[in-house]
């Protein structure tokens, strides 16, 4: 079997433009790619709906928004609210950063261009068209 790997992220896609605490209120996978016979993928995206309880740095002004996460399953509901670094997507939304060992991003200049989203429509698809087709396939969850 083959595995694959994503490429390492560049410094500026691992910076961060909001730290929130929020909470999970709705998760749907998306549809993922079909990587052929041999193939097994470990995580995909995700769509993440948080409830946003305080903004610790950065500016958002939504209370709830929907943003793009990388992972092999679902959150737990039973998390409560937790930390979440924000990156801006070029999509318009946002990336949720994956943090390991308790090592925080650095905080992104305000002049640093968008991320690139973890998901890219194809011509004449948009990201709603996306999570309506991975939501018909697998459900969604809170």
């Amino acid at each position: 079997m083959a595995a694959q790997t994503f490429p390492q992220k560049p410094a500026a896609e691992r910076c961060f433009d909001v730290l929130v605490f929020g909470k999970i209120v709705g998760q749907t996978p998306s549809d993922p790619p079909n990587l052929g016979d041999g193939n097994i993928l470990m995580s995909w995206p995700y769509f993440i709906d948080l409830k946003i309880t305080r903004v610790n740095k950065g500016k958002i002004g939504a209370k709830k928004i929907t943003a793009l996460s990388v992972q092999h399953t679902y959150w737990r509901s039973d998390l409560g609210t937790k930390k979440w670094w924000l990156r801006r997507n070029t999509e318009g939304g946002y990336n949720i950063l994956t943090v390991q060992g308790g090592h925080e991003p650095p905080q992104c200049s305000a002049a640093m261009p968008p991320a690139t989203a973890y998901l890219t429509p194809a011509p004449g698809q948009t990201l709603d068209d996306m999570r309506k087709a991975g939501k018909q396939r697998y459900g969604s969850r809170p």
